[in-house]
């Protein structure tokens, strides 16, 4: 049994074990039974601090379920006594408590987990920055000798296609090392105010290029009136593109790629969607982890670039994914002025 599941046994274990003391206690003794129903709070506070808001509410209601059975059983019938708007007052207490106890609990551990991946993330950029480095330049020299060397071959001799390897291996280890630097640098942003739809149609032409070669369609929604936000041009440019060029690879032929804007109350939206096969529930969580990829040949540094670029501009990167139906990654931008007095409008529907 994991611990968490003996954890959970524990609690459940608590709450039944108080209310059989009630059960098998006799009635004349009045001050063990308020003192039984005291003990209630142990279990909550071991959920709330062991589970978070969720574990303490729902020890909570295993406390406000078992305990007017136990009334019902004893007196064979509930009825708004004196004593008994005491016991409810008291579950209220207990209910305040779960929901407290929780949120404190769950927001130091969302504190912590970042705490943890910033550190764990500044170790990892340190550690590529030096080997990226390292390996740049015999890079270049074996891409530069290897090119110089192909133009002394025919076009059909064997030599000639052994250096074109060379050479297509060497580019692509360059842009792996590329990604490294990127993901490893700080970044700098130069913020400026733009219109996201903009930005998306100049960019849409470099994704159909990838997608005409998996024989994906791209299709465009984008609502017709988009407040101006600040951004970084060229860092939200990469974002999408690598967004786009990843779920044009992860499209089956004929497919389409479905990239949206909207507005939702204080954030301009971003979304990227595929056909494909989706991403399991399991792996949602390292999706945007360094080095976890699901793409053969890949470097599983992509989406923790996008990641990076995004928390830059304190928006939120989300996935939206079913097995079988496809993924949607939903990039969400804060709006930096308060939200023009127009009415909405449908959004206007551009296919490529």
């Amino acid at each position: 049994m994991t611990q968490r599941k003996t954890k959970a046994v524990v609690i459940g274990g608590l709450v039944v074990a108080i209310t059989l003391l009630h059960l098998f206690t006799n009635d004349r003794y009045v001050y063990l039974h308020i003192f039984y129903r005291h003990l209630y709070y142990v279990p909550v506070i071991l959920a709330s601090f062991w589970f978070g808001i969720r574990g303490g509410l729902a020890t909570w209601v295993g406390v406000i379920v078992l305990y007017p059975a136990y009334i019902v059983a004893r007196e064979g019938t509930w009825s708004w006594t004196p004593g008994n708007f005491d016991r409810i007052m008291e579950f209220v207490v207990f209910l305040i408590l779960a929901i407290l106890l929780g949120s404190l609990l769950d927001r130091e551990k969302a504190h912590q987990k970042a705490l943890r991946e910033s550190e764990a993330l500044a170790a990892i950029g340190r550690a590529m920055a030096g080997v990226a480095h390292d390996m740049k330049t015999p890079l270049i020299a074996i891409g530069g000798f290897a090119n110089q060397l192909k133009k002394r071959f025919e076009e059909d001799d064997p030599g000639r296609q052994k250096l074109e390897v060379v050479v297509r291996e060497t580019a692509r280890l360059e842009s792996m090392v590329k990604e490294m630097l990127d993901f490893s640098r700080p970044l700098k942003l130069n913020l400026e105010q733009s219109d996201l739809n903009v930005l998306i149609r100049e960019t849409a032409p470099m994704i159909e290029e990838v997608a005409k070669e998996h024989q994906v369609i791209v299709h465009m929604e984008l609502a017709t009136e988009l407040p101006v936000v600040h951004f970084d041009r060229m860092r939200i440019e990469q974002a999408l593109i690598n967004l786009g060029v990843n779920a044009a690879q992860a499209c089956p032929e004929g497919e389409t790629v479905t990239i949206r804007s909207f507005l939702e109350s204080d954030k301009v939206v971003l979304e990227v969607s595929d056909r494909g096969h989706g991403i399991p529930h399991e792996k949602k969580e390292e999706i945007f982890n360094p080095f976890f990829t699901t793409k053969k040949g890949g470097t599983g540094l992509g989406l923790a670039i996008v990641k990076k670029i995004i928390d830059a501009h304190d928006g939120r990167l989300e996935l939206v994914s079913d097995v079988g139906e496809g993924a949607t990654f939903r990039i969400s931008l804060p709006i930096n002025r308060s939200r023009p007095e127009r009415p909405d409008k449908e959004p206007e529907s551009e296919a490529s």
